[in-house]
């Protein structure tokens, strides 16, 4: 009997009271990214941001299919040459370093990545982008993310015949988003496939350095009506 897909997705580091008497530190996931891809047939597999992952991110992804990037903190501005801006929110370098590795090392294989929010900020920046480290002041308003902890609804436009009409489809419906930071200077080899309604921000990205790795700004994770994981998943089983 042939193993299922297998896929590789970074934990993120946090703080965590549990049991009435633990406060320690953990490295979490939310359970509807597990979802999906258990929707999709494949196990997931969650790689702890460590020192240790930064140095071996090869023999991690030797264990996957491919690789998620999930969403999370704000990236340390001196990855992209900038200084912090006031209102640039809590970075983890450690988790940066881990993710960083991991997503250079599977851009070099060529195994398929799929960056959400955060993961797609961080895939820019590997391939040499920037960033807009606080949204509403470039575009004026806040329907990116009018509250901290709510997902806002909004329209995209997906380029034709691109992977990200693949997966995403050529019409998705509104997608839920939560993110101040947004794609800017887009690095060599990344390519704009989505945008929001005004044409004001990247919704999506892809690189031609990898046969499929795309990001995109929104999480469809938290979409019930969302398949994009799935069918990201789908894809690679079709290439196996």
């Amino acid at each position: 009997m042939s193993r299922p897909l297998v896929i590789g997705i970074g934990g993120i580091p946090m703080q965590c009271q549990y049991g009435d008497v633990w406060d320690v530190p953990v490295v979490m996931l939310q359970n509807t990214y597990l979802e999906a891809i258990e929707r999709a047939g494949a196990l997931g597999l969650i790689l702890s941001p460590t020192q240790t992952l930064a140095e071996n991110a090869d023999a991690a992804l030797d264990l996957v299919d491919g690789l998620i990037l999930a969403g999370g903190k704000d990236i340390e501005p001196a990855r992209y040459g900038q200084q912090p801006h006031p209102k640039l929110g809590s970075v983890d370098q450690m988790r940066d370093a881990a993710e960083f590795a991991l997503a250079s090392a599977a851009l070099t294989r060529g195994l398929p990545v799929l960056g959400i929010c955060r993961g797609m900020e961080l895939l820019n920046v590997v391939a040499g982008g920037t960033l807009i480290q606080h949204l509403p002041e470039q575009v004026g308003h806040h329907n990116h993310l009018k509250s901290v902890g709510t997902f806002e609804s909004h329209a995209v436009q997906v380029a034709d015949g691109t992977a990200t009409a693949r997966i995403v489809g050529a019409a998705p419906g509104p997608v839920r988003s939560h993110h101040h930071q947004a794609v800017d200077q887009l690095g060599p080899g990344v390519t704009a496939t989505a945008w929001d309604a005004d044409n004001e921000v990247v919704e999506a990205i892809e690189l031609t350095c990898s046969p499929l790795a795309l990001g995109v700004q929104w999480h469809p994770e938290e979409d019930p009506q969302s398949n994009v994981i799935e069918r990201f998943i789908a894809e690679i089983a079709s290439q196996n």
